[in-house]
């Protein structure tokens, strides 16, 4: 175990929240559990921040994002393609002619993993794949970009912004109520003999929101996941 880690996450989160990411670590590793934290972000009840001097935001066109691949471990060809011929958005936050922070947002059903993906209503914007680079980490950007997104996808006629987080994901969480995203439900899914048990809390279905088996389709060329963020522990540099 890393003690230097641990003590690290416990003064950062809190121990409770540091001994559930352990515990539900293991779960994952030996039983294929999972459990994401589903959440809504809607325009209308929250501002827009205008982002850090020198930075300007916008939706990036493919050939930029194929540009910039080898600059980002998620913008590999195949998935650019791919996410863009399926009508995937990308909205960036660009540092000069360099793009220093994005994230992707789909309006139609999208995986989240190899055989699972997320359903959702007609009037909401699916947002996944947040990053910041390095370089640029430690200005919110992640956070003022997805507010951003939310009132240029509004004025395109769209209610909000649904997104997932796993639930392990405390930096991620704490970044989502600080920028107004709003606890809609949970989502627990158990891999068994290669196919997912998904159980959709009431709230998310009376919402419209749901995780589903299904077949993996576009975004196979990776194997990460499709959520807000693309890794389990976020550092709180790179959140919002």
């Amino acid at each position: 175990m890393d003690l230097r880690g641990l003590l690290r996450d416990a003064g950062r989160f809190g121990w409770r929240a540091c001994l559930y990411d352990r515990l539900y670590r293991l779960l994952g590793a030996r039983l294929g559990y999972r459990c994401f934290a589903v959440v809504l972000l809607r325009p209308a009840e929250v501002p827009a921040v205008p982002p850090p001097a020198g930075y300007r935001g916008g939706f990036l066109p493919a050939d930029r994002l194929l540009a910039e691949a080898h600059e980002h471990p998620d913008l590999d060809a195949r998935f650019v393609r791919e996410a863009t011929a399926a009508g995937d958005r990308c909205y960036g936050l660009l540092y000069g002619e360099e793009v220093a922070s994005y994230g992707w947002y789909a309006h139609r059903p999208t995986p989240v993993e190899p055989g699972l993906q997320i359903l959702f209503p007609d009037a909401w914007v699916y947002m996944y794949k947040g990053y910041t680079h390095p370089r640029h980490r430690g200005r919110r950007l992640h956070g003022v970009g997805m507010l951003a997104a939310a009132h240029a996808l509004r004025r395109l006629g769209f209610e909000g912004l649904v997104s997932i987080v796993e639930a392990n994901n405390a930096a991620s969480l704490r970044s989502c109520r600080r920028i107004g995203y709003r606890l809609l439900g949970r989502v627990r899914a158990l891999r068994l003999a290669g196919r997912w048990w998904v159980c959709n809390s009431g709230a998310c279905r009376r919402a419209g929101v749901s995780l589903v088996a299904a077949p993996a389709q576009r975004g196979s060329s990776t194997n990460s996941p499709r959520s807000m963020s693309d890794t389990t522990t976020v550092p709180d540099e790179n959140a919002a």
